[in-house]
Order: structure tokens, then C-alpha cells, then sequence
């Protein structure tokens, strides 16, 4: 059978988390809280999805990236949502999401369940898993150090962005200098400032300062797991991997 041809994926693929007219949809609060692009949000809710049809559809264990990890996150702190539309009206079992109990052997083992992940992804959608939300195994256990911020209180800049700025506007004062034109520094600030300027853009899937679905905040393992008795769980946002279900 076709994944498109399972009751299950039919089911998910026209689940909405949203209640009708709300006035802040899940993908835009996802957007918000991970610094994406709506569109971008919205694509990662789609693999979310995808995600979760591995996890109710065979018995091995499935671990998400960070982007599907966010979104699965957020949808942990819709409640209702979570446990009686998806759990129980669409997978007909219990997605758990619980911690990791750290250290080596947890790291080596959720990297191997990412691995198979992606392999079961190819396998059962037919398709690549899209780098930009399911990045290598490498980056995705690598690319993880991230920290709840108010960004009302603090700018959040990546840090090439800094580099490149503070490279050209060195080139705009020594130009400055050497022909005693201070536009050159004043063009060139105006330039360094837009480069270094926080950007709302989608990024990639490391961008995100943190998701509030299990409390905010990513711990520095990021590892995640989905059992095949149902049971899945998440290394980031303090929520940690680890397995059950019932």
C-alpha cells in the first residue's frame, strides 16, 4: 500500500491543530517562536506529519530532526489537540514524549535511530527528506546549543553576519582614511548594519531560539527517539529522549 493510500496519513493530512478563526495559527506561532518564515513553518509542519505516520505505522524506533522536533514541541502545550484529536481520533495510540537519560550510549543510540529514520523516510515516502528541515545526521546532533531568549531585551544575530559586517566596515574606514572622504564610512556602516540586522527569514533548521510546547529551552544532547510500542519523545527543550507508550 501507498502512503497517500493509508487511512492513518489521510487522516493527518487533513488534521488542523488550529480551532476555526483563531487569530495566531500554529504555524505562525511556530514561525514566531523559532524565527522562521511562516511558509517555512508551514513546511515543517508538513514533515511533522510525516514524522508522526512513522511513528504510528511500523514498530521502529524513529527519531525527528530539530525543526520537526519544534513543532512537536509546540503542539505538546495544545493539550486537547495532542492527546484526543491526534492520539486518539487519528494515530489510535499514545505518542509519548519523555527524557533522555544522556550520556554516551544514549547519544550513539539516537543518532542510529536518526539514521534509520531517514532511511525509512526514503523508503516509505518515496522521496529525499528535504536537507533544509532534516539536515545530516552530523549537523543535526552538532547544531543543537540553543538558549531561551527575550529578544526585547537582547538582539540575536548570527554570528557570520557579524563577521561579515565588522569585515566591511574595516574596508570602509581604511577607504575613509586613505582619501579623507567620511561618506565612504557612513555608506559603509549603513551597509554593515543591514548585513548584521536580525532577519525573520526561514534559515535553517538551527535558527530557532526555542519552542514553549514543553517549557522552552534546548538542552546541549538534542536527542530523540520514537518506539515502536507508540511511545516517542525529544532531546531538546528540556524534554529530553527516552521511550514509552501505551
Amino acid at each position: 500500500m501507498q502512503f497517500n493510500e493509508n487511512p492513518i496519513w489521510r487522516k493527518l493530512e487533513i488534521f488542523s491543530i488550529d480551532p476555526p478563526d483563531v487569530s495566531l495559527s500554529f504555524e505562525q506561532r511556530l514561525a514566531r517562536e523559532n524565527s522562521w518564515s511562516v511558509q517555512f513553518a508551514s513546511q515543517v509542519l508538513l514533515e511533522y506529519k510525516k514524522f508522526l505516520f512513522l511513528c504510528a505505522s511500523q514498530d521502529h524506533p524513529c527519531t525527528p530532526s530539530d525543526a520537526v522536533d519544534q513543532a512537536w514541541h509546540l503542539h505538546l502545550a495544545y493539550t486537547k489537540s495532542y492527546w484526543n484529536d491526534l492520539c486518539e481520533n487519528v494515530l489510535g495510540k499514545k505518542i509519548h514524549h519523555n527524557p533522555t537519560e544522556g550520556g554516551t550510549t544514549e547519544q550513539e543510540k539516537f543518532e542510529d535511530y536518526y539514521e534509520r529514520t531517514l532511511s525509512l523516510y526514503r523508503n516509505t515516502f518515496n522521496t529525499e527528506p528535504p536537507e533544509d528541515i532534516w539536515p545530516s545526521s552530523q549537523q543535526r546532533f552538532s547544531d543543537i546549543h540553543f538558549t531561551r531568549v527575550n529578544r526585547q531585551q537582547f538582539w540575536v544575530v548570527p554570528k557570520r553576519s557579524w563577521i561579515q559586517a565588522i569585515f566591511i566596515l574595516s574596508i570602509a574606514g581604511v577607504a575613509a582614511f586613505i582619501s579623507q572622504n567620511f561618506v565612504f564610512l557612513l555608506i559603509g556602516g549603513l551597509v554593515a548594519l543591514v548585513i548584521a540586522s536580525p532577519s525573520s527569514k526561514k534559515g535553517n533548521t538551527g535558527s530557532g531560539c526555542s519552542s514553549t510546547g514543553c517549557g522552552g529551552g534546548c538542552s546541549t544532547d538534542g536527542h530523540s527517539g520514537c518506539s515502536g510500542d507508540g511511545g516517542c519523545s525529544s532531546g531538546c527543550s528540556g524534554c529530553g529522549g527516552g521511550c514509552g507508550g501505551d
